[in-house]
């Protein structure tokens, strides 16, 4: 197991996601959920696809109603040729969404998602264009989505960065905030 990513709900209980090898040689990304004395509710809920070959670096969030929000990178046969960001969101052991978030022609970066007050539901990551006279151009992206899972803000160049690995961070409350490296 690796790449772990870690939220409280307001009841304090921690909802964990992470990356793992169940599925030799193909990583997934899977669940947990613990109350707030640390007892486990719910663990090994599979989020990313059956047929996934690079699922990576997931982000959590949990919202008000305590569902967990999590963007992550995979690639996903036969449609993806480099990792895209999907999107899922986790309702008790139910992956009640999974969505591809990037168009990509291009690898991705690594997502971020935070959730409002309002449980609108932000994701930022790193692209890359692939320019063919071999000089690729790299772009801060971003989408909002709304609780349930309807995009309101699709795929918005936000900044041209200098390389893919920026891992960009996003906090949302009333407002949200983008930093990268």
């Amino acid at each position: 197991s690796d790449q772990p990513s870690i939220d409280l709900d307001k009841d304090d209980s921690v909802h964990i996601a992470w990356r793992d090898y169940y599925s030799y040689p193909y990583p997934k990304i899977y669940y947990a959920k613990l109350d707030n004395k640390g007892n486990i509710i719910l663990t090994n809920v599979r989020v990313s696809s059956e047929n996934n070959l690079l699922a990576s670096f997931p982000s959590i969030s949990v919202d008000n109603n305590g569902y967990a929000h999590i963007a992550y990178n995979d690639l996903i046969p036969p449609g993806d040729v480099d990792p895209q960001v999907y999107y899922s969101k986790v309702i008790g052991d139910d992956i009640e969404l999974n969505i591809r978030i990037s168009e990509s022609i291009g690898a991705t970066g690594r997502p971020d998602v935070a959730v409002d007050n309002n449980d609108g539901i932000h994701i930022v990551w790193s692209e890359e264009k692939e320019i063919y006279n071999g000089d690729d151009e790299y772009y801060l992206y971003y989408s909002k989505l709304d609780s349930n899972g309807n995009i309101l803000v699709d795929n918005r160049k936000i900044s041209e960065v200098k390389e893919l690995t920026i891992n960009p961070a996003v906090v949302a409350a009333d407002k949200v905030h983008v930093i990268w490296k």
